[in-house]
């Protein structure tokens, strides 16, 4: 193949590879091989991407979700109230977040139902960080507004 027809010819491969956080795989050549290699690759970015998911301030924490017909309880075990006192809590309507004092840690849960974020109320007690969520019902994740007409 001329090298001035092909567009990939100029193609900065190293720096693509780079981007994407090491080698590009190798395209087998065996006709046998079919798509293994990049159910495989696929396999492996999807692995590294997730794990930071699973990161958290020194270890994942122990979590229990009990619901209510109005309400989600969390209980997370954290026994050490130092180490309570320096992690920060976010919610949002699917899920919470654990953020240590390094930002790069962290956990997300996962919540069962759609909450309101803002209804959270949250204690420590007895070794454990309690939070109480109330659920969203079906009617509130649309309100009707009322329009002005000039």
């Amino acid at each position: 193949m001329d090298n001035n027809n092909n567009p990939f010819s100029v193609f900065n491969w190293k720096k693509f590879e780079e981007s994407f956080g090491g080698r590009l795989p190798q395209v087998s050549r065996n006709k046998n091989d079919g798509s293994t290699w990049v159910e495989q690759y696929v396999q492996d970015i999807l692995k590294q991407s997730i794990q930071p998911l699973n990161q958290s301030a020194g270890g994942e924490y122990d979590t229990e979700i009990a619901e209510t017909e109005h309400a989600l309880i969390m209980k997370i075990n954290i026994p050490d109230k130092t180490e309570a006192k320096t992690i920060k809590t976010y919610v949002s309507i699917n899920q919470v977040k654990l953020e240590g004092n390094a930002h790069d840690k962290f956990q997300l849960i996962r919540l069962p139902h759609p909450v309101i974020p803002t209804s959270c109320k949250a204690i420590y007690k007895d070794g454990s960080l309690q939070l109480h969520i109330r659920k969203q019902s079906k009617d509130e994740q649309f309100y009707e507004i009322d329009v002005k007409y000039s």
